[in-house]
């Protein structure tokens, strides 16, 4: 039978590592920003940074989703364990 209390615990340390690479990527786009807001004032081409923060941000954007499809299962789950009283592994 299936441990949903270890899944739970998996999940939420899983969710918990998402949440803190969310926040550094955050701070990573930001900064990359900031940077090409220099490079142009300061009359460089931007070009390789801004396509550096495309790049950021689209992992940025992997992030969000794997996060929210982390917060999805993790809910299914919690129907499943009030509608059957155990997750639909553990049916005999």
């Amino acid at each position: 039978m299936p441990d949903y209390e270890a899944f739970q615990r998996k999940e939420e340390t899983d969710r918990a590592r998402f949440e803190q690479l969310i926040a550094e990527g955050e701070r990573r786009v930001t900064k990359q920003m900031l940077l090409i807001e220099q490079l142009r004032a300061d009359g460089h081409d931007t070009a390789q940074a801004e396509r550096f923060l495309a790049e950021l941000r689209e992992t940025l954007a992997e992030w969000h989703q794997t996060r929210a499809d982390l917060t999805l299962v993790a809910q299914a789950y919690e129907v499943l364990e009030k509608v059957q009283g155990r997750p639909p592994e553990s049916r005999t």
